[in-house]
């Protein structure tokens, strides 16, 4: 047993081992204190890492993770992947040995950190998660959203980083006002589709590239105002034309070195080339830098890796109060191209890089 004491309130957490995992209970004790019953946290559990080396999904038992007093212990109902995270080398994954995986997905709270407010055991929730790919994960209480009441496991445990991100690219670091034009290479990718939702929900153009004509059709029913279904980098007078000669605002760049200079000739005047990843593996690119010069062009990149829970937390307010509210009103649902059992993840992330799907791919439990 695990005391605390904070104020006049006493925060008690039994720890206790069960079986078949079910929900733990909050319990009031004459209106002070609290009693939690959580589960051990060395018990173990199912999960999946990354081996380090070849950037495959591995299977593996592990300790279920400690209740730490600003997070929230979630029951993974349903996970979902992110092609950044299998990105190898350049300070993302070091080699060697299997590390943790899996940045988000969605599910029930099963234990509440003792600095935690407004959050309660039971309470469905989405967002980002320490170790994801797992039956019990740990969230950020700052960084946990509920789910709106028309979404399934699926569709919440997608609803989280990709749009985060996009509202990240195109509104505190793209600053679009409405009227203003993104342009979004790939834009079947999660992030892609979610800044395509965004735009047409708060009055913004879109631009994509994509693939196929096939791929480019279904964008433009998700929202999509204009694009080219090729992937070659020569899209920039297209943008121009589309745009009227002014060009984009904002170039959200979920590609990465092969597309930075057209994209950087297709931005506006005082536009953002916003860096979200680079799943072409190309980091050292050659740049036009007279574009940058003439245009008074802004570079910056949209990473997780370095911001502190209160800078994420700060962000993901942000993005609760832009974009959760056209979630819950309808109007932007995550789209979810195919989904797989937990055991099935290997498999998922095999599908995942084909590049033959649209929007999230989701496992559940």
């Amino acid at each position: 047993m695990i005391v605390s004491r904070g104020n006049s309130v006493a925060k008690i957490v039994h720890r206790y081992e069960h079986r078949e995992h079910t929900p733990a209970r909050e319990i009031d004790v004459r209106g002070t204190i609290h009693v939690n019953l959580v589960w051990r946290g060395d018990s173990a559990m199912k999960s999946f890492g990354i081996d380090g080396d070849t950037m495959d999904l591995v299977p593996r038992e592990v300790p279920e993770p400690t209740l730490k007093p600003d997070a929230v212990l979630v029951k993974m109902r349903a996970v979902a992947l992110n092609r950044g995270e299998f990105v190898a080398g350049y300070g993302l994954h070091a080699p060697g040995s299997v590390k943790t995986a899996g940045y988000e997905g969605a599910g029930e709270i099963i234990a509440v950190g003792v600095n935690v407010k407004g959050l309660s055991i039971g309470d469905r929730v989405f967002g980002r998660a320490d170790a994801a790919f797992a039956e019990i994960a740990s969230m950020q209480a700052g960084e946990v959203n509920r789910i709106p009441a028309s979404f399934d496991w699926q569709t919440a445990a997608g609803a989280g980083i990709t749009y985060i991100t996009a509202y990240d690219s195109l509104i505190v670091e793209g600053l679009c006002v409405p009227g203003d034009w993104a342009l979004i290479p790939a834009a079947s990718s999660g992030v892609g589709v979610a800044a395509i939702q965004i735009c047409r929900a708060l009055g913004f153009k879109s631009f994509g590239t994509t693939g196929s004509v096939a791929k480019l059709g279904r964008l433009k029913s998700i929202g999509m105002d204009a694009g080219v279904p090729s992937r070659a980098p020569t899209f920039a007078s297209q943008v121009r034309d589309a745009t009227g000669g002014r060009g984009a605002k904002v170039s959200v760049n979920n590609v990465g070195g092969t597309v930075v200079t057209e994209s950087l000739r297709s931005l506006c005047y005082r536009g953002t080339l916003v860096i979200v990843g680079y799943v072409d593996r190309m980091v050292m690119p050659e740049m036009d830098l007279l574009a940058v010069h003439i245009n008074r062009l802004r570079i910056i990149g949209v990473s997780q890796k370095l911001r502190s829970p209160a800078e994420r937390a700060e962000t993901t307010q942000g993005f609760r109060e832009v974009v959760l509210p056209h979630m819950v009103s309808g109007a932007i649902r995550p789209v979810v191209d195919r989904v797989f059992d937990f055991k099935e993840l290997p498999a998922a992330k095999r599908f995942m890089e084909t590049d033959g799907h649209i929007g999230k791919i989701v496992a559940v439990l």
